[in-house]
């Protein structure tokens, strides 16, 4: 229902020519691409700095003038290999990373990175990555011969320009039967404006409802993480406290001095899942300091699945929400007793629409809030999985996002990469672990 109301919002526009309001895109963090990014909005190509080493100057003005005489965009970047460290060391997703940094422009981004040479293309989908490798592969290592066979594969691919408006004499035009074309073309585009209009309302309605839940559900939060926070001391040893819980139990608690600040200022989703991420920060500190003064080995990253404010998960285990597949999840020491007793686990609910339900059967509306709680412990993919085949699930799935299924990512399939260093509990990023549930 979502994608369907993006897309006619996207024919609208294409249709009567109307321009909508520009949305915000999502930042993606690095200063190679955004440095790309930027070089892009003056030139078709852009060399990073040294890379005139590797492309001469005679034959980066020759490519850039191919690329202005192109039919459709076609923007290429060379980037010095590094720059795949800001896209989670993965060449593959560089293309749909600088087509964000880029403001979602249409077109077909290539990027040179090292010896990868990745494409994608709002025009032409994967076949774009398939003509790159093809160009790669033909040129012999000569870079600028391969992008400019690139070039010329993707000119082939294109849709072509449609032809001049009208090439009719005054005399054909005298024999014309003269149906009102313009008055029909008026009419499509008064109805197509119309209804670009009623999807806008219909996503902005959709927004409200989501800030409005998840905006009640982590100011609930807060006041219980606060409870535990300042009752917790008592557990922690007293004067006696170790320096490592202490320290996690300062962190504690300036977690939960950020939130209060950062709760009066809440106007959209994004900072509703940034508080929920400092609320599940201070958690997470709390559940390390009293499992070190108890002499327990250290929780996992991630909250229970089942309510965030559940004690810490100590493991994972098998569940399958109501309709879909079994998947690994953190749960607290009291939802594993019961899904080892079959029972129903104790979730978290809420109402949406004037009904009671789990909070990954609210969908749309949760999302901000389980964006902020379980996205530090998981990536894009596994938070995904986490919660596939549930309402919530579907929203997680965002073509707005950078994820295998969506048309700005799945443009290639990503490569390897470096797994993460996890010799320290207290220095490991979120979890790494797979969900049980693949793309």
């Amino acid at each position: 229902m979502r994608r369907s109301a993006f897309a006619a919002v996207a024919a609208a526009v294409t249709i009567a020519g109307i321009v909508l309001g520009p949305a915000a895109a999502p930042t993606w963090a690095g200063d190679r691409i955004d440095r790309a990014a930027a070089g892009l909005r003056t030139n078709p190509l852009y060399l990073a700095p040294g890379a005139d080493r590797l492309i001469p100057r005679e034959q980066a003005d020759r490519i850039s003038s191919r690329l202005r005489r192109a039919p459709a965009p076609i923007f290429i970047a060379v980037l010095p290999v590094a720059a795949a460290r800001e896209t989670g060391r993965d060449p593959g997703r560089l293309p749909a990373a600088l087509y964000l940094a880029n403001g979602r422009r249409p077109g077909t981004y290539a990027v040179l990175a090292g010896s990868h040479f990745r494409a994608g293309s709002t025009d032409l989908g994967t076949i774009a990555d398939e003509l790159a490798q093809d160009a790669k592969a033909a040129s012999g290592g000569n870079r600028a011969d391969t992008i400019l066979r690139f070039i010329d594969e993707v000119e082939l691919k294109l849709p072509q320009p449609a032809p001049p408006a009208s090439t009719a004499t005054t005399a054909d035009r005298d024999r014309s039967p003269g149906f009102p074309f313009a008055w029909l073309f008026g009419v499509l585009a008064v109805v197509l404006v119309g209804l670009a209009g009623w999807a806008r309302a219909k996503m902005v309605k959709a927004e409200q409802q989501e800030l409005d839940l998840s905006g009640d559900l982590v100011e609930a939060d807060l006041r219980a993480i606060g409870e535990q926070v300042e009752h917790a001391e008592a557990n922690l040893g007293g004067p006696r406290q170790d320096v490592k819980v202490r320290a996690d139990y300062a962190r504690a608690l300036a977690g939960l001095a950020e939130a209060k600040q950062k709760v009066a200022g809440i106007g959209h989703r994004a900072e509703v899942a940034d508080l929920a991420r400092t609320l599940d920060e201070s958690r997470y500190a709390l559940a390390c300091a009293l499992a070190r003064a108890q002499h327990h080995p250290l929780p996992i990253r991630p909250p229970c699945v089942f309510d965030p404010l559940h004690p810490a998960p100590a493991s994972e285990m098998q569940w399958a929400p109501d309709g879909a597949e079994p998947r690994q999840v953190p749960v607290c020491p009291a939802d594993a007793d019961r899904l080892i007793a079959g029972e129903v686990p104790a979730a978290r609910r809420v109402t949406d629409v004037d009904v009671t339900v789990p909070y990954w059967a609210a969908g749309t509306s949760c999302r901000a809030w389980a964006l902020g709680w379980y996205g530090t412990g998981y990536d894009t993919e596994q938070l995904y999985a986490l919660f596939a085949g549930t309402p919530l699930g579907a929203a997680l799935d965002d073509p707005a996002e950078p994820t295998k299924q969506s048309p700005l990512d799945g443009w290639t399939e990503p490569e390897p990469s470096t797994p993460p260093d996890t010799t320290s509990p207290d220095t490991t990023p979120p979890a790494q672990r797979s969900t049980g549930v693949s793309r």
